[in-house]
């Protein structure tokens, strides 16, 4: 459904900008106890906390290279890498449009009650897919400003568009902001990294036999 698409593609993403398995894991276990402060409403402070005193966190901070990744997921947090994507965009564009009468049960609204109640658990997918892949980067040397470059490059700055293309496109076109700035990411990635698109087609034959 819904959420497999964006888990799928997201992951595809991933792949593209070289993330390794393992930081899924990785990410997946400091993210938990902020998940949790997050569902409970919990301020920007409050998830760092819960964060930094999580199991996984103690460990990590028992050395140098663990600090510096739960700088890395600190900041992540307090700088809002863990807030955006289609559903904030949904939820944005919701807004817009208000929310009177009928337009809850309206299937082309962007806040009815189906997509509305879909929202919080594919913030949290894509939230997820962002902080692998950022955590990626910082387990592999790299500093905030790298994270942030390639999180928006494979998973797009859903606020990075035209006075034009916020009032209209995107209230008219579902899903504009990820069809815009995903078609010439993968025209890209097509020139430059085509093993991945070779594997992906091989497997999907195989799968088809």
């Amino acid at each position: 459904g819904f959420h497999s698409r964006i888990f799928f593609g997201g992951v595809f993403n991933n792949a593209l900008a070289g993330v390794d398995a393992d930081s899924y894991r990785r990410f997946h276990a400091l993210y938990g106890p902020v998940r949790r402060a997050m569902a409970e409403g919990a301020s920007v402070e409050d998830q760092v906390r819960a964060m930094r005193n999580g199991k996984r966190a103690q460990r990590l901070a028992q050395t140098t290279e663990g600090q510096r990744i739960l700088g890395g997921m600190e900041q992540m947090i307090r700088f809002g890498m863990l807030n955006g994507g289609q559903t904030t965009e949904l939820a944005n564009i919701a807004r817009l449009r208000g929310q009177p009468g009928q337009r809850r049960i309206n299937p082309f609204n962007p806040n009815n009650l189906v997509t509305g109640a879909l929202r919080t658990p594919t913030s949290h997918v894509e939230n997820y897919l962002r902080g692998a892949l950022a955590l990626d980067r910082f387990m592999k040397g790299g500093t905030i400003q790298d994270a942030y470059s390639d999180v928006y490059k494979y998973h797009f700055d859903y606020d990075d568009l035209s006075a034009f293309e916020r009032g209209v496109m995107r209230r008219a076109i579902p899903f504009y902001t990820w069809t815009r700035k995903n078609l010439p990411l993968q025209i890209e990635m097509m020139l430059t990294n085509p093993k991945i698109y070779n594997r992906t087609f091989s497997l999907k034959r195989e799968l088809e036999r």
